[in-house]
């Protein structure tokens, strides 16, 4: 189907070489478009000083790095798990290793299980860690993950930590150029968590293809004007800005609205229904583009549409589970993440609507085109999703 698709965006000519490149990637992004897997490891300081806990790694990460499919049927099933239990125990014994005050801490690792989440199925393991000290105040507990980096240095794994006698919860991102970290109530700082929780929103926002080519599909027609029913070009910058700004607007005021409610529970919808509407509104928008009489209430769809994307932004942060303490300003964080991210590319691509609009090839053939190609990514995704 995807090779079907490349075939279509290449038979039809002349597109705009940057919308190409924008295409070809998202065509390569999963059904979950903008839900990337993630690994996670949670840990819990009892009042005892004992620490126990849990790893979770997507099984399509894990597969796709590892190849666990050992009769090649393209489907990794739960016997095949169990069969390599003992391989996956000890490759994980290698690459995860803890250490108290910087004496090893020796990992017990529980049998394999299988948890479902937003965007698939993790594979879960218990542990408990054997430290010759309880966990206190004065040690740190330090981390040191080498689990899949090697193989990609793109994932990216978040830590918990909820330490019982502080009653507070840290929550932190290893990286592939940052995979330790230390715990502990001493070493917990208010600012570098908001940092990762901004990053993750910006990084959310710039592979998240489904949330970008709805917006593109509203943005790119912000260089015409209509005029008794007639489309013309802008010919000055000032309303193209104010159009583009006004869509902006009203999709970033609804997406963090229900990403606010849905991350403070008071609002919960299944994913699968907002996933197959967050790709329907890619369809609906680009389709839109031939009703010219719906040219003018495009921000009316970005803000109705908006507040489903932003139950798409909360899912992510579901799976995460923002910190007890600070929850607000990890929040805020993340939304102010996405918001700079969505600037980002829309301060680079209105430079270039505005200098093509007199080009006709663009305006007549491109857009067009582009709008289509937009269109069949999203009946691709619809399809693909209300398959799940």
């Amino acid at each position: 189907m995807k090779a079907l698709l490349r075939h279509l965006v290449f038979s039809v000519s002349p597109l705009p070489a940057a919308l190409v490149a924008t295409l070809l990637l998202a065509f390569s992004a999963s059904s979950q478009a903008h839900n990337e897997a993630f690994s996670q490891l949670s840990l819990h300081q009892a009042l005892d000083g004992k620490v126990t806990g849990h790893l979770e790694v997507p099984l399509t990460l894990l597969d796709r790095l590892l190849d666990f499919d050992l009769n090649n049927d393209q489907k990794l099933s739960w016997q095949e798990l169990l069969q390599q239990e003992a391989r996956i125990t000890s490759w994980i014994e290698t690459s995860v290793s803890f250490r108290l005050s910087e004496q090893l801490c020796q990992p017990i690792w529980r049998p394999l299980q299988l948890r479902q989440v937003d965007v698939g199925v993790n594979l879960y393991l218990a542990l408990q860690l054997e430290c010759t000290q309880p966990l206190s105040a004065t040690h740190t507990l330090t981390i040191e993950y080498d689990l899949l980096f090697d193989q990609d240095p793109t994932q990216r794994v978040w830590v918990r930590y909820q330490n019982a006698s502080a009653q507070d919860t840290e929550t932190h991102l290893l990286l592939a150029d940052a995979r330790s970290i230390e715990l502990g109530a001493e070493t917990r700082k208010f600012w570098p968590q908001q940092w990762r929780f901004l990053t993750e929103g910006v990084i959310h926002i710039l592979i998240g293809w489904d949330h970008l080519l709805f917006l593109f599909a509203l943005l790119l027609p912000a260089i015409f004007r209509l005029h008794n029913g007639v489309r013309s070009v802008h010919t000055r910058f000032r309303p193209l800005l104010y159009d583009v700004c006004r869509i902006v607007t009203a999709f970033t005021l609804a997406h963090s609205l229900t990403l606010a409610l849905a991350a403070l529970g008071q609002v919960e919808l299944a994913a699968s229904w907002i996933e197959f509407s967050i790709a329907a509104s890619v369809v609906f928008s680009a389709l839109l583009f031939w009703v010219p009489r719906a040219h003018a209430y495009r921000w009316h769809l970005a803000f109705a549409f908006g507040l489903v994307h932003g139950f798409g932004f909360a899912n992510l942060l579901r799976d995460i589970q923002l910190p007890q303490e600070g929850f607000v300003a990890a929040l805020l964080s993340f939304n102010l993440g996405v918001e700079f991210g969505q600037l980002f590319i829309v301060s680079l691509v209105l430079p270039f609507m505005f200098w093509l609009r007199n080009s006709r090839a663009y305006t007549a053939v491109g857009i067009p085109v582009g709008m289509l190609a937009i269109a069949s990514m999203g009946v691709f995704w619809m399809l693909e999703r209300s398959s799940v």
